[in-house]
This record gives C-alpha cells, structure tokens and sequence, in this order.
C-alpha cells in the first residue's frame, strides 16, 4: 500500500459504510479519527482479553461440571418421579372407587324405593 494513497481506495464497501456510520454515529470529525479511535479501543481492551479468556474457561468448567452432576443425577430423578406417579395413580385409583362404592349405595337406595304417590305429587 503507497502511504500516499487513501485508505477508502483499500477498504470494502460495506467495510467503508460502516466506518462512515461510526463516524456520523460518534461524531468524529473525518475517517481517519474514527479510525483511530476504533484501533485505541481495540488496543485497550486487548489487555484484558487474557483476563476475560481465563474468566469464561472458569464458567465454562464450572457449567460442564455442573452438566456432568445433572446427567448422573438424572437417572435418580426419573426415578423418584416415576414413583410419585405411580403413588398419585393409585391414589386416584382409591379415591375413584370409593366414589364408585358410594354413588353405587346412593343409586341403590335411591332406586330401590320408588317414590309413591303422595311424594311424586310433591314435587311435582
């Protein structure tokens, strides 16, 4: 690249858009300063990047621990929720019987006592 010549002959279009829209955005008073200003900032947060790098391995092993602890406890889960169903069914099942037993009593009652005379003519 000849230092006479201008960085815009060099750069991408949608590269130049950008750098334009950067410009405008922070109010820089030609390219080059928003240029600059992109290549400093770069710079300066590069030195934090080893830190940053060392911060995400720490979360990533702590997550993967974390998923190895899931999948071995998983099967145990299943388990136990498998039984609770189990449990709650035969719970249900109890309780739909007895009232079974019972609506088959009432009917029972009800049907083996036919209502006479002087009772259909009071509710009717």
């Amino acid at each position: 690249m000849n230092s006479e010549s201008d960085i815009r002959e060099h750069l991408p279009a949608n590269v130049l858009n950008w750098l334009y829209a950067y410009q405008r955005e922070h109010q820089f008073p030609s390219l080059e300063a928003a240029i600059v200003d992109i290549v400093c900032q770069f710079y300066s947060q590069a030195a934090y990047l080893p830190e940053r790098v060392a911060e995400l391995e720490q979360r990533l092993n702590a997550l993967s621990r974390e998923v190895i602890h899931l999948r071995q406890k998983l099967p145990e889960t299943y388990d136990r929720l498998r039984e609770q169903l189990a449990a709650v069914r035969l719970s249900h099942s109890g309780i739909l019987h007895n009232l079974r037993d019972r609506l088959e009593a009432l009917e029972a009652e009800v049907f083996a006592n036919p209502p006479n005379a002087a009772d259909a003519e009071v509710d009717s």
